[in-house]
């Protein structure tokens, strides 16, 4: 369950970028769909990988 105060947050947010107003259960659900999206595509970053690309290493595709 997210804050009171994070969903009044998205509230805020969601009507400054689309110029309307959600319910309070709307938001509830767009910020809880967010979340399910986040711990879908997230994952840690291993430290060689900051590593080589701090040096340079990586490029486009890699």
């Amino acid at each position: 369950m997210l804050p009171k105060e994070a969903i009044l947050e998205y509230q805020a947010i969601y009507k400054k970028v689309f110029g309307k107003d959600i319910s309070y259960a709307e938001a509830l659900e767009k910020g809880m769909e967010l979340i399910k999206l986040f711990q879908l595509i997230y994952r840690p970053i291993k430290k060689e990988w900051v590593n080589k690309d701090i040096k340079g290493g990586f490029k486009n595709g890699d």
